[in-house]
């Protein structure tokens, strides 16, 4: 009797032990659960997603493009304020032209308030384009002090306004034998300087590169492709205005010209994550036997198409549109010439691309955007195509002029 009523003693206070145990190991799960309920950042607060961040890496992980409008400011139907109402649910990032440097590294702001708040509350990414007030304003690249001095005021406004990253976008435009070596030095010693400020602070440092192969021959090419990758987070490629004010008609973003940029920014040193290829919204309408052309935006076009009956033409070399109406000649982009450059970021999973500008759009293009965006499968393991020889890149270089003439030449006079 008393061995039984000992070894009933010994199974509770054994029972008992393992009750005790079980409690504190739902008692230390609930505390890790509502702990970690509590540190979880709210949606609606930027995150790290500087180059090497967790953010980022866990994005390289996932293939899905975003989707980068630029934006500026106005208030007509066909403003990028408009279209970000409407297509936000489109959107992941914004890059406003909000920003002009001076030389002496001042910078002039121009904020749409209502534009940030409607970004803020639909939680898109707000990374501000940062431009030159003037082309003088080059001098900022080459005078040490002046370019200190825009550094610290970028950095302030990130601060101030807390936005996601900054997109550095200078352009210089070209004057006929002049050498850009010093302002190309300049360029990316200021990237370097800003990209050593930004890195605490957990932002995105974004730049715009005009592209390296058979670049607009108005643009001065300041972009040490290979320095800059070292720098920047994430590069856009401005494949845009092939053909332009000042040349014959022709494609404004020539797919195989996109593609040859692709490469050779990835020559360069980029990762496909580091690129986002700037894609148009817009084309040029051009008189008969003219230069002087005006832009003829996706909506106007379309508009126009549907209004006057009028046929369109496909060019399968370039991969876009074209139409003739009253003794003008319209290049520009459709539904099918964005497709096509959609699939060509899938092709080589750059991070996204990015469109110039917001409100130049319509239906058809959100429509392919939407279709891409709920596209969620990733395509890692696929072949990219091996670099072409320089000689092979040259004999494409002309291949959307007219035989027996230089069309994507500037006449003179022109830009």
């Amino acid at each position: 009797m008393k061995a039984k009523t000992s070894g009933t003693q010994h199974i509770s206070k054994k029972a008992n032990r393992c009750i005790t145990i079980v409690i504190f190991i739902i008692i230390a799960n609930l505390t890790l659960f509502f702990s970690a309920g509590c540190a979880k950042k709210p949606d609606n607060q930027p995150r790290d997603i500087s180059s090497g961040s967790e953010t980022a890496e866990q994005e390289k992980n996932t293939y899905n493009p975003v989707f980068c409008g630029f934006y500026t400011n106005g208030s007509s139907p066909s403003s990028s304020y408009s279209s970000l109402e409407k297509q936000w649910s489109y959107i992941q990032e914004i890059s406003p032209l909000w920003y002009y440097v001076w030389g002496d590294g001042t910078i002039e702001e121009e904020i749409d308030q209502k534009a940030l708040e409607l970004a803020r509350e639909k939680n898109i990414r707000v990374i501000p384009l940062v431009a030159l007030a003037y082309n003088r304003s080059s001098v900022v690249l080459t005078e040490p002090a002046a370019r200190q001095s825009a550094v610290q005021n970028i950095i302030g406004i990130i601060r101030e306004n807390n936005y996601d990253g900054v997109n550095i976008d200078i352009e210089i435009v070209k004057s006929s034998g002049r050498d850009y070596t010093p302002e190309m030095n300049g360029f990316t010693q200021f990237i370097k300087e800003l990209s050593e400020e930004m890195k605490p602070l957990g932002k995105r440092l974004d730049v715009c590169l005009v592209p390296l192969v058979d670049p607009p021959t108005d643009a001065a090419q300041i972009y040490d492709y290979k320095a800059v990758c070292d720098l920047a987070a994430r590069a856009v490629i401005m494949a845009y205005d092939y053909h332009r004010k000042g040349t014959r008609p022709g494609p404004v973003a020539p797919l195989p010209w996109a593609e040859d940029n692709i490469k050779a920014a990835l020559a360069a040193g980029y990762s496909p994550q580091q690129l986002s290829l700037g894609i148009p919204g817009y084309g040029y309408d051009w008189p008969e036997n003219g230069t002087e052309c005006e832009v003829a935006t996706m909506k106007d076009v379309s508009n126009l198409i549907e209004e006057k009956g009028l046929s369109v033409k496909w060019n399968d070399d370039s991969k876009t549109p074209s139409l003739a109406h009253a003794n003008r000649e319209i290049w520009f982009e459709n539904d099918r010439s964005i497709e096509e450059k959609i699939n060509l970021v899938k092709k080589y999973q750059l991070a996204g691309c990015s469109m110039w500008r917001l409100g130049y759009d319509n239906d058809s293009f959100w429509h392919v955007i939407g279709n891409e965006s709920t596209n969620k499968s990733t395509i890692a393991g696929q072949d990219l195509p091996v670099e072409e020889t320089p000689a092979e890149k040259a004999e494409k270089i002309h291949q959307f002029n007219e035989p027996g003439t230089n069309g994507r030449s500037v006449d003179d006079g022109g830009i």
